[in-house]
């Protein structure tokens, strides 16, 4: 029931998952008993053809609880594994909300997700990214997660704002909204989500960030995973870029001009090695800022920070070209 007494919007909560052994129990369970009625939702799970037993896991849910299945996806990423959920969600739901299978939902998430969707009157309403942390590798990622060295003035990374915003995490959109711009285009991806809260904008519609709204984000364990993220998340923002002829913002193009400097430093320096030296106040900053935070928190796995903020910066900027190559894929 909603506060007037109402029966609370049915919504469809839509998860694409690949290999989500780890997470995928303990997600369903944190949506399942978020306190949201039950009749009123359904989780639907696009799994893109997971090698582990993910699907075992998905099938057991729903042999307990009906409102929980799963579907195929076969575009295996997540743009297409969301259209394909949208596609089978219940007729009746009024709302599709986006979640991450890499990530827990606090008691009454669902049900704050729907109150502001109610009262803003919003087109998408979206989330913070709160990190959370297993392995002494993720605890240097969730930082830097966190600050402005990693994300610059990311708000809903940042999660210090409440307000209209161009993009944030995953969402809650309209289900007529959603329906109206055809879902995620497949052929921007990562980045779909920044992709269709820009088609939002540009349709007219607002995409309001609640910083209330936290779930709780678990980072890659591996460097190289991590290093594979950060190169998808610069390819896909190129084609962003590319498809709607909008510049990237500045925290965007300070790695791929950091990328570029290096390029044109590393082919110098056979010639004049002192023009390297221009690369010190860059790798004095990361230096300073892992080395006040393993003080702060007097944790020595912040050593990792040095290696996280390197591959982050890097690996988005050579993306970010590799993408801008790459065009015809967005074509």
């Amino acid at each position: 029931m909603t506060e007037n007494g109402a029966l609370s919007p049915h919504i469809s909560v839509l998860i694409p998952a690949l290999n989500e052994e780890h997470y995928i129990a303990k997600c369903l369970d944190s949506l399942l008993d978020g306190g949201y009625p039950r009749e009123r939702m359904e989780i639907v799970v696009a799994d893109g053809g997971s090698s582990d037993a993910t699907r075992e896991i998905l099938s057991s849910y729903h042999a307990r609880e009906p409102r929980v299945r799963w579907i195929p996806n076969p575009w295996v990423h997540q743009a297409g594994g969301m259209n394909e959920a949208a596609a089978a969600a219940a007729a009746e739901s009024k709302y599709f909300i986006r979640v991450d299978s890499h990530a827990l939902y606090p008691k009454g998430f669902l049900q704050n997700v729907v109150e502001t969707a109610e009262k803003t009157a919003a087109e998408l309403v979206v989330y913070v990214n709160e990190p959370q942390f297993e392995t002494r590798f993720q605890r240097a990622v969730a930082f830097a997660f966190t600050h402005p060295l990693g994300v610059g003035d990311s708000k809903y990374r940042l999660g210090n704002f409440t307000g209209e915003v161009e993009h944030g995490q995953h969402g809650c959109f309209q289900r007529t909204v959603y329906e109206k711009l055809g879902g995620y285009d497949v052929k921007i991806m990562p980045n779909e989500d920044a992709e269709l809260s820009r088609r939002v904008w540009l349709s007219g519609g607002r995409v309001y960030l609640n910083s209330a709204l936290r779930m709780k984000y678990f980072p890659r364990r591996t460097l190289t995973a991590l290093a594979r993220q950060y190169f998808l998340y610069g390819y896909g923002r190129a084609l962003n870029c590319i498809k709607h002829r909008q510049p990237p913002r500045l925290r965007q193009m300070v790695p791929s001009m950091l990328v570029a400097l290096e390029v044109v430093l590393l082919a110098i320096a056979p010639f004049h090695p002192l023009v390297l030296l221009l690369l010190a106040p860059y790798l004095l900053l990361i230096l300073g800022v892992t080395i006040r935070a393993m003080i702060r928190s007097r944790s020595l796995s912040l050593a990792l920070l040095f290696p996280v903020f390197l591959t982050m910066h890097h690996l988005w900027g050579i993306g970010f070209y590799v993408g801008c190559l790459d065009f015809r894929r967005h074509s």
